[in-house]
């Protein structure tokens, strides 16, 4: 149970120091993922651990094929830390469902403004370009900020 936990937190430890030593694409796409597999095993491990006391409550007890008072003796885990664990899993829930929505609303966005932007190789010249703008851009376009245009030859 607290093995993937321990193997998380020795990535976190380990991943910024392997990353700043790799060449920033291949840092990129080593410590992306594995930041995203040491965050899952961390909300996993914490959700194992609220369970021992959510399965106690009767109303879920109901729901499933076990015994509360064989759960309850066989507990590892205090039921404070426990309570502790749930209440971090759910601030996980909704930080990721927030974050999820902001970053599907701000690509849907981009498309939106880039879909009238020249494709093609054409330049595109806009007031304010960031990295969502750009995603939702055709690959084949330059974007360059007003600000750079006047400093363009005719």
């Amino acid at each position: 149970m607290y093995l993937p936990l321990l193997v998380s937190a020795a990535l976190a430890l380990v991943a910024p120091w392997a990353g700043r030593r790799m060449p920033p694409r291949a840092g990129t796409w080593a410590t992306a993922p594995a930041g995203v597999v040491a965050a899952g095993t961390w909300a996993t491990g914490l959700a194992f651990l609220a369970f021992t006391a959510v399965g106690q409550v009767p109303l879920v007890t109901e729901q499933g094929p076990w015994s509360v008072s064989a759960l309850a003796a066989e507990d590892p885990v205090n039921r404070k830390v426990s309570a502790v664990c749930a209440g971090a899993v759910l601030v996980v829930v909704v930080s990721v469902t927030v974050a999820s929505w902001r970053r599907g609303r701000a690509l849907v966005d981009a498309w939106r403004e880039c879909r009238h932007i020249a494709g093609g190789g054409e330049l595109a010249v806009v007031d304010d370009p960031t990295t969502t703008v750009a995603a939702g851009c055709p690959p084949s376009s330059t974007i360059i900020p007003s600000t750079w245009a006047s400093s363009l030859p005719p």
